[in-house]
């Protein structure tokens, strides 16, 4: 079903996108709506981006923003961060953490040099995904980072500085 989907989207946009951002309400609509964001962005990566982002369905909208961060990042992985972090809350913690993972694989210290540079919850969603990348691939790293980083209170739970500083 899918192919044959692609292959109205081909000839048809606007019938096809309607027709599965209708249906994407269960677990077969959800994933058609993944397969044809993934089409999409083959095709028209601007327009793939507009459509999963007009999903009804939070679940729907969800995996086909992850589908489409993730191809994204195998050619850009800081272009699919930049891409995860402008991501309305309801679905940019889960992209967002999918995209540093990604980019964390292939440069470590890249992906933090960027999260240093957001701010507010999207910062905080990324440092999260970052921290357990660096924790993973370096303890002893991840520890002196959290005792030096810039971004520091993100870093150490306020609760334990505030134990071992008096």
């Amino acid at each position: 079903m899918n192919g044959a989907i692609n292959g109205w989207w081909s000839k048809e946009h606007g019938a096809a996108e309607q027709y599965v951002a209708v249906r994407a309400t269960d677990p077969v609509g959800r994933q058609m709506a993944s397969t044809l964001a993934s089409y999409i962005f083959s095709k028209d990566p601007e327009r793939a981006k507009e459509w999963a982002g007009k999903l009804q369905d939070l679940d729907s909208r969800k995996q086909a923003e992850h589908v489409l961060v993730i191809q994204m990042a195998v050619n850009d992985p800081q272009g699919a961060s930049e891409y995860a972090a402008t991501l309305p809350a309801d679905v940019r913690e889960t992209i967002l953490g999918g995209a540093i993972n990604y980019w964390a694989a292939s440069d470590l210290a890249a992906a933090g040099e960027w999260i240093k540079g957001l701010s507010g919850p999207a910062r905080d969603e990324a440092l999260g995904t970052y921290t357990y990348n660096l924790l993973r691939k370096d303890p002893n790293a991840a520890a002196a980072w959290a005792v030096t980083s810039p971004i520091r209170k993100f870093a150490i739970n306020p609760s334990m500085e505030s134990q071992h500083s008096g």
